[in-house]
């Protein structure tokens, strides 16, 4: 992806992988677990040809440090980084300047002797979720909302905010096909919306007779949000094993929206093209 700095977070890889580190910190496991899930989410890890692989345990060891937590492998790895100046090298063929190299061997320096210091004893411990997030949804739940210009109400305006402006003047609907745990813990959601509203708000029997754009949407959600939204579930199909084929994409996509807390989207596509009936989902695919 190359980077734009000698910075460790100067490249949007460094920056899709922080929030992960970040999420996984919050996780009840022992920091070999971590890296361990990191390893196996991200394969580049294990691939020293690939350009990634420096800032990889770069930005681990970085963030393990800041948290207080200390791991052989990543302290080995970093230190076999230093000794062949793998980094350097790399960040040479991605053309960085001189200047910024040096700099850039300076912090990795820098962070290689903060990994070999000994864990402070005035190290606050990190603040970890105690149990699995609720799953709000399951997989065939069909939900609907209202809008009004074909748009959802903003959930995180405040309370009140739309007593006076808000007309309803149509509905939309969708239907849950993954409502998974990322790393057992944190919930998403695959969703499908329809592609057109309703005048009013839909019985199961309509929304099942909807077309829905074939377009998945990934994300979280809070009951709060829900709430805000007026949301409410009309009812469930069983969805069949076909439209689930090959989801690793799928599972990958949910868990970086899970890591990263994006929210899930209340949207549609009138205009896309893609669609089948929602009914047609507890079916077997035509292929």
């Amino acid at each position: 992806m190359g980077a734009w700095g000698p910075g460790l977070y100067s490249n949007d890889y460094a920056l899709d992988l922080k929030p992960m580190v970040r999420a996984l910190l919050r996780l009840p496991l022992e920091p070999e677990a971590i890296v361990a899930r990191l390893v196996d989410h991200w394969p580049e890890s294990n691939d020293a040809e690939n350009e990634d692989h420096t800032t990889f345990w770069l930005v681990i060891a970085d963030m393990f440090t800041k948290a207080g937590l200390a791991n052989a492998r990543v302290t080995e790895t970093v230190r076999n980084i230093v000794r062949t100046g793998a980094d350097t090298c790399m960040m040479r063929e991605l053309d960085m300047a001189p200047r910024d190299i040096a700099k850039r061997e300076r912090m990795v320096a820098a962070m290689l002797a903060a990994l070999e210091q000994p864990a402070s004893a005035d190290t606050k411990p990190r603040k970890v979720i105690s149990k699995p997030q609720p799953l709000l949804f399951a997989p065939g739940d069909i939900f609907t909302f209202p809008t009004a210009n074909n748009m959802a109400k903003n959930p995180y305006f405040p309370p009140g905010y739309y007593a006076s402006s808000w007309k309803d003047d149509g509905w939309h609907g969708g239907i849950v096909l993954l409502a998974r745990h990322a790393f057992d813990y944190f919930a998403w959601y695959g969703v499908l919306y329809t592609t057109r509203s309703f005048a009013t708000k839909p019985t199961l029997d309509e929304a099942l007779g909807a077309d829905v754009a074939y377009l998945w949407h990934f994300g979280t959600a809070k009951k709060s949000t829900l709430n805000a939204l007026e949301s409410e579930t009309i009812g469930k199909i069983e969805i069949h094993p076909s439209h689930l084929d090959d989801l690793g994409p799928a599972l990958k996509a949910g868990e970086n929206a899970a890591a990263s807390e994006s929210r899930l989207s209340f949207s549609y596509r009138p205009d896309f093209k893609d669609t089948r009936l929602m009914r047609a989902l507890g079916e077997p695919e035509v292929r």
